[in-house]
């Protein structure tokens, strides 16, 4: 049975029900001041070096939107003390693998593809279909969360980390259970890697689930050079034993940092996603309010709204910048149009784009696609107003009106260039 994912801006009765049983206990006794979660850290893994320095700043940078922030629910505070503890562990455990595998530091990361573009873009769609190709590698959500072995025993170390990561996951279907519709993701899926760069404390969640506005804008000023390097020696650690494949990445918040990417991985193949903005932004607020809106008090949809709009303007600024630094050889644009209509000729483009065979992976897609479409039709859909975050359609077009040119020119253009068939066919959301 098809359902809707309406707004629903009230927490579950387990998360009401822990906030009237802990109030006071969680926000005395969770403590999330860094000195916390170093030490919290250091006592379950017996670990103490965290590598590159700037691991503290950004820890101090993620605690100050955390401790004193009086909107953070009693289940928020657990949840945040919980989640982040992870990501300390996770640091821990990284510094302490590269200093017995140094060779692990250096190793390449050859020609990854990543998808970058606006959260609700179709990201999440491409990601699925090009990670279904064989050639390719894409990381499950469980080895995102735990990236580094608990076990010399592979099936033993495969069922700790599936556990540790599946507490995260697992409660989070519980306590957003709307996201189904909205977002789904499976722990056996393909996931952003935004889960390794939050072992950094570059964290999205925080700025989507936990109102980190000020610490959002504060990363825009980050220097990314050790975030990225990170990244890459987190992959070389996931992709350790495995053959040589190529990795497909994606995650929108890679759009406001193009130049530190791109330097970190200059031979990387870029599939930008397009959509129109008053669509993608809107759907995207809907989204960060359902989650936001079970780990705080109060929930003030137009404040998110605003925060969004602003961001995203941001992002449309610094990536228009930065887009010329990628050669045109090594970057495509995608309109979610042709994506819906037409998603075989679509991934074929891209593939012929970027001179890789599609005959190997044609097969493999179309059978990704098939469940895809199987599940969309039993999630139903995802619905949303601009006008729940005090956003007209009028004011953002206006906003963003160099960026919708664009993209009208592109759902034009695309179909033509790359002899793409437009139908009626519609599966991405």
């Amino acid at each position: 049975m098809s359902e809707e994912a309406s707004l629903e801006i009230v927490p579950p009765p387990i998360v009401r029900a822990f906030n009237r049983a802990f109030g006071k206990a969680a926000q005395k006794g969770i403590d999330l001041r860094p000195d916390a979660f170093r030490r919290r850290g250091e006592l379950t893994t017996g670990l103490h070096d965290y590598g590159h320095p700037s691991f503290h700043e950004h820890l101090d940078s993620a605690c100050r939107a955390l401790h004193p922030n009086a909107n953070l629910s009693p289940f928020g505070r657990f949840a945040a003390a919980t989640f982040y503890h992870f990501h300390v562990e996770n640091r821990l455990r990284i510094v302490d693998l590269l200093n017995q595998r140094p060779w692990l530091r250096d190793k390449e990361i050859v020609e990854p593809i990543f998808i970058v573009g606006f959260y609700r873009t179709g990201t999440t769609q491409m990601h699925n279909l090009l990670g279904a190709d064989p050639r390719h590698r894409v990381a499950a959500a469980w080895e995102l969360m735990s990236p580094v072995k608990l076990s010399r025993d592979p099936k033993r170390d495969g069922f700790l980390r599936r556990l540790r990561s599946r507490m995260i996951y697992d409660l989070s279907k519980i306590v957003v259970p709307e996201a189904r519709v909205a977002h789904h993701v499976e722990l056996e899926g393909p996931e952003e890697e935004f889960f390794l760069m939050e072992n950094d404390f570059l964290s999205t969640t925080l700025m989507n689930t936990y109102q980190g506005w000020d610490y959002a804008w504060e990363t825009l000023d980050w220097d990314m050079a050790p975030i990225y390097e990170s990244l890459r020696q987190q992959l070389c650690i996931l992709a350790e034993d495995e053959p040589e494949r190529r990795w497909v990445l994606k995650t929108p918040y890679h759009l406001w940092h193009l130049p530190a990417l791109y330097a970190a991985f200059p031979d990387a193949r870029f599939v930008f996603t397009h959509r129109s903005v008053p669509e993608a932004l809107a759907s995207y607020c809907s989204l960060s309010a359902m989650t936001t809106s079970k780990f705080a008090v109060h929930t003030d949809l137009e404040r998110i709204g605003r925060f969004w709009f602003d961001f995203y303007q941001e992002g449309m600024k610094r990536a228009f910048a930065a887009r010329p630094l990628i050669p045109e050889s090594q970057r495509i644009d995608v309109p979610l149009t042709a994506l819906s209509k037409n998603p075989i000729g679509t991934l074929r483009a891209i593939y012929d784009y970027f001179g890789i065979p599609f005959a190997e992976a044609e097969q493999p897609i179309r059978e990704k696609l098939e469940g895809l479409t199987q599940e969309a039709k039993a999630k139903g859909k995802h619905r949303y107003r601009p006008s729940q975050f005090g956003l007209s359609e009028t004011k953002v077009v206006k906003a963003f009106s160099h960026y919708e040119a664009f993209y009208r020119e592109l759902v034009e253009r695309f179909p033509r260039t790359h002899e793409v068939a437009m139908g009626a066919y519609e599966v991405a959301r």
